[in-house]
């Protein structure tokens, strides 16, 4: 609509800028793109033919057996309370469980990266946010699935998940951080 076009033509502008493909639509190419939708008469929206998404628990996984492929060791549930460090390096990360020593280390500690970053006197910009969705299984009559939505209109996604099912959730940053 009036209200959220401006922001979303400055959205268009950026991403073009980097690379990515997409335009503008009409309400006309929305209702042709979800006919399942309600869209009311002054929706306007934007279309990236080439954009996905990645289920993270899945990706995580397959980059894990991927590493234990090439040898790697991953201790889950071990948190690391500290470092040793030598020459800029990592030489061990100590833990409950004791220490351990490697050649590489990968932090992959999501939201708490920033604070272990410390330790090593590594700046990270990851600030963690509160996540509010929902999960819906859709109705069998439903069909496909369908596209990912955003309504800046009611700060608001829509995005499939697999086995039917919808995540509805906020994208009003006001409200995610803590």
């Amino acid at each position: 609509n009036a209200d959220t076009r401006p922001g979303l033509e400055r959205n268009l502008a950026m991403q073009r800028s980097v690379g990515v493909r997409t335009e503008m639509i009409s309400l006309a190419d929305l209702r042709a793109l979800e006919p399942r939708a309600d869209f009311a008469e002054d929706a306007c929206g934007a279309f990236e033919p080439e954009a996905g998404y990645v289920d993270p628990v899945q990706a995580t996984e397959a980059f894990a057996t991927a590493a234990r492929q090439q040898g790697a060791v991953i201790e889950e549930f071990t948190p690391v309370n500290g470092f040793e460090v030598a020459g800029g390096r990592v030489i061990s990360a100590h833990t409950p469980r004791g220490s351990f020593r490697g050649g590489a280390y990968v932090l992959a500690t999501g939201a708490w990266s920033a604070r272990l970053g410390t330790a090593l006197e590594l700046e990270l910009p990851i600030t963690p946010q509160r996540a509010q969705l929902a999960l819906f299984r859709q109705p069998v009559e439903f069909g496909h699935s369908h596209a990912v939505f955003a309504d800046f209109g009611h700060m608001t996604y829509f995005k499939p998940l697999t086995a039917g099912h919808t995540t509805i959730g906020t994208i009003d940053d006001r409200e995610a951080r803590v």
